[in-house]
This record gives structure tokens, C-alpha cells and sequence, in this order.
């Protein structure tokens, strides 16, 4: 496993499941309790996280590049 595998794999399960988890938690005001470990639903979370993410880069860029 080179260094930029390792990378890619410790950002997206561990960022992208945390962000996940708090978007989750925060959009059902805490009434779904999805955990972002080694569960079995962590997928759906990481692939939430990562949504959110990618949607505030694009926001980010929008608010950047309007002049």
C-alpha cells in the first residue's frame, strides 16, 4: 500500500464518516444515530460525508469566484 493509498483511505473513512455522522445527526435533530465506525452502515455515512463535502467545496467556489 503506497502513502498516497494509505491517504485517500484514513480521509475518507475517517473525515468523510465523521462529517457524515454530524450531517445525519444534525438534519434529523439528533433522532438518528448512524455510527461512522466499522458498523455496517458506516458506507451510507462516508458516502453522506463525502456528498457534504464535495457540496460545500462547490459552495465555497461559488462564493469565491462571484464577482
Amino acid at each position: 500500500m503506497t502513502v498516497i493509498e494509505l491517504l485517500i483511505e484514513v480521509l475518507f473513512y475517517t473525515i468523510c464518516g465523521w462529517v457524515g455522522h454530524i450531517a445525519v445527526k444534525a438534519a434529523t435533530f439528533g433522532k438518528v444515530d448512524l455510527e461512522w465506525g466499522r458498523a455496517s452502515e458506516s458506507v451510507i455515512i462516508e458516502y453522506i460525508g463525502a456528498g457534504v463535502l464535495i457540496a460545500l467545496a462547490m459552495l465555497i467556489s461559488l462564493i469565491i469566484g462571484h464577482e
